[in-house]
């Protein structure tokens, strides 16, 4: 599991489309998220329905150029940026991104279970049941029920992780992500997706 984790890090070449739902996790609206990798060059899409109609954000970060482009019905653009604040405009998938990272730095008083493989979005996937007596990341104590599921590549295919609040009064969060698409990316996946402006 700590081998695909740190692949899964690091970043897997390919085109991945998760849907993304959460519950009591701050502000997180649910959407479809797609990430885009092939060799240096890496974008993210966000496409939430939230406020009535399809909203993007894309955000392309390759070593020539980054962007961060908007859209929505009657409205695109694009404005140039740098690779890092490029970056920390999509912090919705911190409650995502984080696990992997922090399986790699070792997460204190965790056990681990193998579970049965699955097949997601065609991939076989390797499967992991994580129970840990603390938090991963920041916010309130509690303790973290954690599945998720890598492809032979390390590519993270599902992810389901509840917090139970040490807090009695406070609601579970649960999010959860699931492959439902898989490609390969093309140059022209990292080029602005509307005009600059």
């Amino acid at each position: 599991m700590e081998q695909l984790a740190a692949q899964a890090a690091a970043g897997v070449e390919g085109v991945v489309e998760y849907a993304y739902e959460t519950e009591n996790v701050g502000a997180h609206p649910n959407g479809v998220w797609t990430v885009y990798r092939q060799e240096s060059n890496f974008r993210e899409d966000w496409v939430t329905t939230e406020n009535g109609f399809p909203a993007s954000t894309v955000v392309i970060v390759t070593p020539a150029n980054s962007y961060v482009c908007s859209l929505a019905p009657g409205y695109a653009f694009c404005g140039s940026d740098s690779a890092d604040h490029a970056l920390s405009t999509l912090p919705y998938f911190i409650p995502a991104t984080e696990i992997p990272e922090a399986i790699v730095r070792g997460i204190p008083d965790m056990e681990t279970t193998e579970l049965p493989a699955e097949t997601i979005a065609g991939l076989e996937a390797s499967c992991f049941d994580l129970k840990i007596k603390g938090r991963v990341g920041v916010g309130p104590g509690g303790r973290e029920e954690i599945k998720l599921c890598f492809s032979e590549k390390g590519m993270l295919l599902s992810l389901e992780r509840r917090v139970i609040f040490d807090d009695p009064n406070a609601p579970e969060a649960f999010l959860e992500l699931r492959a439902q698409k898989l490609s390969d990316p093309k140059p022209e996946d990292f080029q602005p997706v509307a005009p600059i402006s």
